[in-house]
């Protein structure tokens, strides 16, 4: 458990920094739903207050100072309240990320790539939309690949997945989330996969009680801040009852100064259509 580190936070809503605030912070991506954040502000002055305004940017930087730390969250303030806590001022600010909403606009004019790979063309949709791009290598297109006025990026985007899956015959996938498009192998993550340990940052991992219809085997956990989780994300577990690789189905991190909280939790999904639980035996039933 990384108690040698310190909490690393930083928060920015407008042109306003929270350093030296105390904080309650809350980053949460639901399965279906986007990423979204709440922040508790306590205390912060009247003249820094009137400098925030909704559909003001606001950035979530969270990790460990010399350790692992990201940005976790890009997006936009759609609810501010303010009200009392006791003795003090609470400032609350809300809202969602706002990464996924740039592919669901459309080009502003018609593009064409020449023997151009997916990867390629899918950085260069990133940067047009104002993401960082993040790729996997793939055999390039032959010949002329266009894309039109008509479609969402997030179409083009789609059919360039389609692509990459027929020249590599792997699974690709698209996510767009924290200011980052990920153009990636489905798998690609695998081999540096966050671990979620016991003798590392895992605090409690069990199987889920409301089990998804389609899907056996998924997890909840509870670990020390991790901030490479992500939806979609792969980890691998190392508890021996649940031991294998898994995606990220949610997740939640909570970060704050008032209580020290600086977790993560979530749902797991197995990656592996085979998983099934390793169980202790049964001391009542003999080990069967």
């Amino acid at each position: 458990m990384p108690t040698v580190f310190q909490q690393e936070r930083v928060v920015e809503a407008g042109g306003v920094s929270f350093a030296g605030f105390d904080l309650d912070v809350s980053v949460r991506k639901p399965k279906e739903d986007p990423l979204e954040f709440e922040v508790l502000v306590w205390n912060l002055s009247e003249a820094s207050w009137r400098q925030i305004d909704t559909g003001d940017p606001m950035r979530i930087r969270l990790g460990w100072r010399d350790g692992a730390t990201e940005t976790v969250c890009v997006g936009t303030i759609d609810e501010l309240r303010r009200g009392r806590d006791g003795d003090d001022l609470q400032f609350t600010l809300a809202g969602v990320d706002e990464t996924a909403a740039a592919l669901q606009q459309r080009p502003e004019r018609g593009e064409t790539w020449r023997n151009a790979s997916p990867d390629r063309i899918a950085a260069d949709i990133a940067a047009t939309v104002g993401l960082s791009p993040v790729t996997d290598s793939a055999p390039p297109i032959s010949g002329s690949w266009s894309l039109s006025t008509d479609r969402q990026w997030g179409h083009w985007l789609d059919a360039l997945v389609s692509i990459a899956e027929e020249k590599t015959g792997d699974e690709w996938e698209t996510i767009a989330e924290r200011g980052q498009l990920h153009f990636v192998r489905t798998e690609s993550q695998v081999v540096t996969a966050p671990k979620l340990s016991y003798d590392g940052l895992l605090l409690s991992v069990s199987e889920k009680d409301d089990q998804e219809d389609d899907t056996e085997g998924q997890l909840e956990f509870e670990a020390m801040l991790e901030p490479r989780i992500r939806k979609g994300a792969v980890v691998t577990v190392a508890p021996e009852a649940y031991s294998g690789v898994y995606r990220v189905a949610d997740y939640e991190f909570a970060s704050a100064t008032v209580n020290g909280d600086h977790e993560v939790r979530g749902t797991l999904t197995p990656l592996d259509a085979d998983y099934s639980i390793v169980r202790p035996p049964d001391p009542a039933t003999g080990g069967l």
